[in-house]
């Protein structure tokens, strides 16, 4: 009987600490993953690719919501 070991491919990463924690904790397909921040870490392929379209949902919100933000708080409206 033979076993087939499936390895992930894996790059390096590096997550700016955000001083709410010192992991970024996700989910995908039921496998739970924990990234320390602050240091570079080798993740799984697929981790990276999760991390980096929540990085770029991130921007784009933060994009959309900006326009609706006046100086000193005002609301617009």
């Amino acid at each position: 009987m033979s076993t087939k070991e499936t390895k992930s491919k894996t790059v390096t990463i590096y997550i700016p600490e955000q001083g709410n924690g010192a992991y970024v904790d996700g989910c995908l397909n039921g496998k739970n993953f924990r990234v320390k921040t602050g240091v570079m870490v080798e993740v799984p392929l697929y981790i990276a690719r999760i991390l980096e379209g929540a990085k770029r949902a991130k921007r784009m919100s933060e994009r959309g919501v900006a326009s609706f933000v006046t100086p000193g708080g005002k609301k617009v409206g």
